[in-house]
């Protein structure tokens, strides 16, 4: 067990690297159904390990890659290999910022596209 004193000392290392976390993400760990152990806090604060669970199974995340298609009016997009979060229990995908901005412009592209082919059809 950790005391007052440890735990204050771990978080300013933390904030010294930068890791902070906001008082929302504290409430969210410590629900019952999500409690993330003070062991898989630590490997974060030594290893720079981010620690995600699964929504659905809380399950442990990996880094790893996904699939993505949607389909649109004129036309269906399928990409194979996109950077992913994917749990190791359910398979449940979880995408980054940077992943989400790069297929949005991506659709967007291929809106534009299809849309200057239906107008000069």
């Amino acid at each position: 067990m950790f005391s007052h004193t440890d735990i204050l000392s771990l978080v300013r290392q933390s904030a010294a690297k930068r890791i902070l976390v906001l008082p929302h993400a504290v409430r969210q760990m410590s629900r019952p159904d999500r409690m993330i152990s003070m062991a898989e806090v630590h490997r974060v604060i030594e290893n720079g390990e981010p620690i995600m669970k699964c929504m659905y199974c809380q399950g442990e995340m990996k880094q790893g890659t996904a699939p993505f298609h949607i389909d649109r009016k004129s036309y269906h997009l399928m990409l194979d290999t996109i950077p992913a979060w994917v749990c190791a229990q359910c398979g449940e995908v979880y995408f980054d910022e940077a992943e989400v901005d790069t297929i949005q412009q991506i659709i967007r592209a291929v809106d534009e596209k299809t849309e200057k082919m239906a107008v000069s059809a």
